[in-house]
């Protein structure tokens, strides 16, 4: 199962496979299956009937080599103190087709309701799960045109970088939406590769807080000519029932972790 969730099929079984070999560490000696260990079993049933046969294309590999990376930017604020006080963007760059043109640019930025906010596990600072779903809202957004492309995501935050490399998280909610972003990955057949940017260099910035006038002047600045290929889109969030189904509608575990006592706050800001 680690070969299949792991290399075979990108990272989407890891939340799962991490609360078996939690069970397996901590409660092994238990005799009544816990509600969580139950629920990723059940995931792993549900899923691995849906995986199609792993192809690799040498053909489409040699084609997408041959295309510099697309390259993504994404960010997310948290600041409780105002009235929208959680917000995402993302910045997208398509490689030029020739040498007089500049690329393309596609941005998204979106606030956070209350309801969506609130599904969210209650912590002094959101800004972890924050950034997992900037990158989850990527590739809802704009998976089928980013199919079988090699993509460079750029993410300021260490802790989401590392969360999204691994493919998941300790924390509930933030297992969910990385998982989220690794079944769109699989779906679309994206070729990640995820790196870190320091918070001053990274333009998603400023469409995380709605300040998308100042980032086409950054934009254009850089490369002149820009902002007539830049348009903005809609971000979609995986919404909770996507959060809570699995691909070809095969069911979502509900709990992946079993319930723990944390030090609620903490430091790390976008």
């Amino acid at each position: 199962l680690q070969f299949v969730f792991s290399v075979a099929f990108y990272r989407i079984g890891r939340p799962a496979l991490y609360a078996i070999s939690r069970f397996q560490r901590t409660h092994r000696r238990q005799r009544v299956v816990p509600q969580y260990l139950r629920s990723a079993l059940e995931f792993l049933l549900a899923v691995l009937p849906h995986l199609p046969p792993r192809l690799v294309s040498m053909r489409r590999r040699v084609q997408a080599a041959m295309r510099p990376p697309t390259i993504i930017w994404s960010d997310a604020m948290w600041t409780p103190s105002i009235p929208a006080p959680a917000q995402v963007g993302f910045v997208v760059w398509e490689p030029p087709d020739g040498p007089s043109s500049v690329g393309t640019f596609t941005y998204g930025h979106r606030v956070l309701t209350s309801s969506e906010l609130a599904a969210l596990e209650e912590r002094g600072n959101q800004i972890l799960p924050l950034e997992l779903l900037a990158v989850a809202c990527v590739y809802e957004t704009l998976g089928y045109e980013l199919r079988d492309r090699e993509v460079i995501h750029f993410i300021d935050n260490a802790a989401a970088l590392s969360n999204s490399i691994r493919g998941s998280a300790k924390r509930e909610d933030c297992a969910r939406i990385v998982c989220s972003t690794h079944l769109a990955l699989a779906r679309a057949r994206i070729i990640p590769w995820f790196a870190y940017v320091a918070s001053k260099a990274n333009v998603s910035d400023l469409p995380s807080r709605g300040l998308m006038a100042e980032m086409i002047e950054v934009l254009e600045s850089a490369f002149p000519g820009s902002s007539t290929n830049a348009c903005e889109v809609a971000i979609k969030f995986p919404n909770r029932e996507a959060w809570d189904a699995a691909a070809n509608e095969a069911p979502f575990p509900t709990s992946l972790h079993p319930q723990k006592r944390t030090r609620r706050g903490s430091k790390r800001k976008s």
